[in-house]
């Protein structure tokens, strides 16, 4: 699980997908809607737009409103309503409304991290003078139908009905039910609708993406944890290397010091493969070391790093349908290993030539999982981050911090 932090990257992320969503439908959709589909509500268009509280009087129709309460303006958000409800029994969420004449037309759902297991909204993690309710997104998040903390999968025993909730079906039907209840109080259609989530919550996006295509204009998912099984095998993996005897779970086999260790001999080898020696490797791929011989390691050290660094991720491939998608990963990521976001992208790239179209991938160099590191997680830092496969190279001269002293270049390999 990981905690709301600040993804001010995702967020120029999504700054760039409004500027190449397909253009918002011309005529509203109205309020009715098919009885049997979760998020309908079976009042009449011709109703006046409602207050927040006038919500609580429309009847719906497969979910409920637990609770719909005004919220007045705070230091960092302005006045809006908010509304928390449930659908069918166990798919709980939380929909910020902005006040009809601050609403920017766009909707915006957040993921959750982890097995998430409480209402969740990363795209409320944004802090600054800006925030997402400041910007006038209607936002929205779930908690996917079961309750827990983040790394507890003890709901999903004998319940398929939670595991499909949790795989991708409940922020499908949540994103479906947020859109009825912001048409209706807002009396018209939403221009775009986006996604943004990192870790798990990058994850959920890449599964909106490949089965429910139209649910999102753009969708900005980070450090994606898109392959469940293989990332479980991965963790496994990655403890039994660490921690070769069950019964002593006190020491790992990587120290601190070991760690360290490690890391510096990497970056003396490699620091300035890409033209410039500040702690940060552009590309750490192009890093020809060999583990098993990296002195002030014991054998056992040594095997185990192998181990780690091997990894067991596996990817895949999709094409969205309509929409963008824009990928991104730091090449420091401790638990989500780059390489899987790497072969996902690829995948898609080796099977359609039109993948410039819609889809990108950013890789941040030293950059952790979903943010913090020595690397560029923030937009108001200056080293430049390209488009992959390109990589952000140093000229040779001027301040290693600034844009203009990096070019984005195509590997040779």
């Amino acid at each position: 699980m990981i905690p709301l932090i600040r993804l001010t990257t995702s967020f120029a992320a999504l700054v760039t997908l409004g500027a190449v969503s397909p253009h918002p439908a011309a005529a509203p959709v109205h309020a009715g809607g098919p009885a049997n589909k979760p998020g309908h509500a079976s009042a009449a268009r011709s109703l006046p737009t409602p207050t927040c509280d006038d919500l609580t009087t429309v009847t719906w129709s497969g979910f409920v409103l637990d609770d719909v309460v005004a919220i007045e303006a705070t230091p960092t958000d302005p006045a809006h309503c908010r509304v928390r409800g449930t659908i069918d029994t166990e798919i709980h969420f939380e929909l910020l409304l902005p006040l009809p004449a601050e609403w920017n037309g766009r909707f915006l759902m957040g993921g959750g991290g982890g097995y998430v297991g409480s209402v969740q909204n990363q795209a409320l993690g944004y802090l600054g003078s800006n925030s997402v309710l400041t910007r006038g997104f209607a936002t929205v998040g779930t908690d996917t139908g079961h309750r827990g903390v983040g790394t507890d999968a003890s709901w999903a025993l004998n319940r398929p009905d939670r595991e499909v909730n949790f795989g991708h079906r409940a922020v499908h039907v949540t994103a479906e039910t947020a859109k009825t209840i912001i048409r209706i109080y807002y009396g018209r259609d939403i221009d775009y609708s986006y996604f943004l989530g990192c870790s798990r919550g990058g994850g959920q996006g890449m599964m909106a993406s490949q089965r429910y295509p139209d649910d999102f204009d753009g969708i900005v998912a980070g450090a994606p944890a898109h392959d469940w099984t293989a990332l479980g095998a991965l963790f496994l993996q990655t403890q039994q290397a660490l921690y070769p005897d069950p019964a002593d779970l006190t020491t790992p086999m990587i120290t601190d010091e070991a760690a360290r260790t490690i890391e510096t001999a990497i970056l003396e080898a490699c620091d300035e493969n890409d033209g410039v020696a500040d702690g940060i490797m552009t590309n750490p791929l192009e890093c020809d070391i060999d583990l098993a011989a990296m002195p002030g390691l014991t054998a056992d050290q040594r095997r185990a790093a192998e181990v780690i660094y091997g990894g067991a991720h596996v990817g895949g491939r999709h094409k969205t349908a309509g929409g963008r998608l824009i990928l991104w990963t730091g090449w420091s990521d401790a638990a989500i290993p780059a390489t899987g976001t790497i072969r996902y992208f690829e995948g898609v790239a080796a099977g359609d030539d039109e993948v410039d179209d819609y889809l990108r991938m950013f890789m941040l160099p030293g950059v952790l999982h979903c943010g913090g590191g020595p690397g560029p997680d923030q937009v108001d830092m200056q080293r430049p981050v390209c488009a992959w496969p390109a990589e952000a190279v140093y000229k040779g001269s001027g301040d290693p911090k600034r844009e203009e002293n990096f070019e984005c270049e195509e590997p040779r390999r």
